[in-house]
């Protein structure tokens, strides 16, 4: 059994609005050694899009031996792939010859982001999804991102024989703080029809009869909202009896250098990990998933 280090990031791309550009430290993060450890062996970036910092965050990935698959549509907010050619085990022609596709098995006609690429380790395929459930305006129920993951969902179940990593920004409700809170208030509405259930635990609920799991560190949170509070919207899904270990989110990224500060009495201070970041347009407002997966 070999542990394949996953780096999961919604960098923030937000559909190219507001003359966007790639900020210069994603490249140099992405291929740092996170915590200590080595530096990632799949990496799934959401809310991407092609902009300028492109071109230096492929020449960063590719020198550091990554095949890149990006997928991008003016507009929207697209999915980046990055597997490093290095892995032990990794057929590197399955690699040098993979395809990546944004098409998924199910006829639901709301969609998440997606991107998915297929390569053989140790013998076997493995398939790695890249996903995000958008967020809709006019989707006061909730039932876009349901249908969105529902979806999901149905293209997870045409793969439920092979080996699956499938990880983004699940966009759910649930905040740290009221974790359990969060959980009892689900199975209150859980059988009442007209009810908005959507969240982290209606997440795992809708997998517990199938082959999958959803994973989440236990500490901290992945987006922070009003008032400061943490919630956990990034995750990964993978087969129920694959293992996994050392799942964290990681802020440290979020440094003075990198331009994430506030104004205090006309001074500029560097913002802690728990503050609200969304305000910085254009700069990863989420923490990065680190997870090892053992296959």
């Amino acid at each position: 059994m070999r542990e394949l280090n996953v780096l999961v990031w919604n960098i923030n791309g937000n559909y190219g609005l507001r003359s966007y550009a790639i900020p210069p430290f994603i490249a140099s993060t992405i291929v740092r050694k996170n915590e200590g450890d080595k530096t990632a062996d799949i990496i799934i970036l959401t809310q991407f899009i092609v902009a300028p910092g492109w071109c230096r965050l492929k020449a960063v990935l590719e020198e550091n031996g990554y095949s890149i698959f990006p997928s991008y549509v003016s507009g929207q907010n697209g999915v980046l792939i990055a597997i490093n050619k290095n892995i032990e085990g990794l057929d590197i022609k399955s690699l040098e010859s993979a395809v990546p596709f944004d098409k998924m098995n199910t006829d639901k006609v709301e969609k998440p982001n997606f991107l998915q690429v297929t390569v053989k380790y140790e013998g076997k395929p493995l398939t790695i999804m890249g996903i995000r459930i958008r967020i809709e305006c006019e989707d006061k129920y909730s039932i876009i991102r349901e249908t969105q993951f529902i979806a999901l969902y149905d293209h997870l179940n045409s793969y439920k024989d092979q080996r699956v990593i499938c990880a983004g920004d699940f966009n759910p409700r649930c905040s740290r703080k009221k974790y359990n809170k969060d959980k009892i208030d689900y199975e209150k509405k859980r059988n009442i029809e007209g009810q908005d259930k959507w969240s982290y635990w209606w997440i795992k609920d809708k997998l517990k009869n199938s082959t999958y799991k959803i994973i989440t560190p236990d500490d901290g949170g992945s987006w922070v909202g009003d008032n400061n509070v943490m919630y956990l919207n990034d995750h990964i899904i993978t087969n129920s009896n694959i293992n996994v270990s050392d799942k964290k989110y990681i802020w440290k990224f979020v440094t003075k250098e990198n331009g994430y500060v506030k104004v205090v009495n006309d001074e500029e201070v560097e913002l802690k990990e728990d503050d609200y970041k969304s305000h910085l347009k254009g700069y990863p407002d989420h923490a990065i998933l680190w997870v090892k997966v053992n296959l």
